[in-house]
């Protein structure tokens, strides 16, 4: 039976494991979201679908779809994306920060 050495060196490497893809962040623009968007709200689209195909976690996109329905983004077939679209984004992102404020602050409130 062999004892346990923790000083223990391995002689040679057997397998070397290179990972590829996308790494970190990456930053889409505003009209490849609004055409991702655009793309999961077709009639008989699978948000989960089209998701992958983009290389997404269907969570993002459907962040993509709330702020698109609060209309802090514009679609490919909407018009005029330009300040106003930017002033709706700033607005939805309020929102959507107090949101998740109210909501952290109501998992931290003491139980009764």
């Amino acid at each position: 039976m062999r004892s346990f050495d923790p000083t223990f060196e391995p002689k040679e490497i057997r397998r070397l494991e290179v990972i590829t893809g996308v790494g970190g962040r990456r930053a889409w623009s505003d009209e490849d979201k609004g055409r991702i968007v655009a793309e999961s709200f077709a009639a008989g689209a699978n948000v989960s679908a089209v998701a992958r195909r983009y290389g997404l976690r269907p969570q993002q996109v459907y962040t993509w779809r709330r702020l698109a329905r609060d209309g802090a983004l514009a679609l490919p077939s909407e018009g005029g994306a330009g300040v106003r679209a930017g002033y709706r984004r700033r607005e939805a992102n309020r929102r959507h920060r107090r949101r998740r404020r109210r909501a952290s602050s109501r998992s931290k409130s003491p139980a009764p």
